[in-house]
């Protein structure tokens, strides 16, 4: 079981794994030769960035300047993300301008940096959608130190830093995954595979997000899929 880092570059790798007869379940992420995958278990990404496209649209009266804050290029679930969002934005908000897409590297400072550079250079920019924890947390602080309490931030995933933040105001909105249902799936068919029951295992499992504010975040219906502290 795996969650591929590159969904091209890890291809080699799994192939190598496959060729000597070991299955492979990946989870969360992927790659784009999912031949070689004897499942493939993640959310639903891009219905999750569509999801955060209309809520973002409908939290900024569906008109001015956003952006995307995303981290590494190649990640598939990100991709996708940033995918289902801006699709959304093209087809349903022209009154929308997405004026920018950057890249962390999972790197939350530099993620600050960048919120803030484009806030410096478009000063009416509305709204930050976030693809991932540390995506989201850097957004946050950049928006802090720029202290631009009226820009609406929406996230990805339930990091406790990120719930803490979401309590606190400095997130608006949480798109978060069910990580705990996507390990134990991947458990779950990686038996079936190894005990002679592969026809009982599907090949793609879309699993469903949450929808988590400071309103809800409290619901034990919303907050049983937070994230655990470490």
């Amino acid at each position: 079981m795996i969650a591929p880092t590159d969904d091209k570059a890890m291809v080699r790798a799994i192939m190598d794994v496959v060729d000597k007869g070991i299955p492979v379940i990946a989870w969360d992420t992927s790659i784009v030769d999912k031949s070689l995958l004897a499942c493939e278990i993640t959310s639903d990404n891009t219905l999750g960035g569509t999801a955060a496209a209309d809520i973002l649209a409908k939290m900024i009266g569906g008109q001015g300047k956003v952006i995307i804050q995303n981290t590494n290029p190649g990640e598939s679930t990100t991709d996708d993300r940033q995918k289902g969002f801006q699709e959304t934005l093209e087809t349903k908000y022209p009154k929308i301008k997405l004026v920018n897409v950057f890249f962390c590297q999972e790197d939350q400072t530099k993620a600050a940096t960048q919120v803030q550079s484009a806030l410096l250079a478009n000063p009416d920019i509305r709204g930050v959608f976030a693809t991932c924890t540390n995506a989201t947390l850097g957004a946050a602080k950049g928006l802090e130190m720029a202290r631009r309490t009226d820009v609406l931030l929406v996230g990805y995933d339930a990091d406790p830093a990120e719930v803490e933040a979401l309590r606190k105001g400095s997130i608006d909105l949480l798109i978060v995954q069910k990580p705990v249902l996507m390990g134990y799936l991947a458990v779950e068919y990686a038996y079936k595979i190894l005990t002679g029951e592969a026809d009982y295992v599907p090949s793609l499992v879309l699993c469903s997000t949450a929808t988590a504010t400071k309103d809800n975040m409290d619901d034990p219906n919303i907050s049983k899929f937070f994230y655990p502290t470490k």
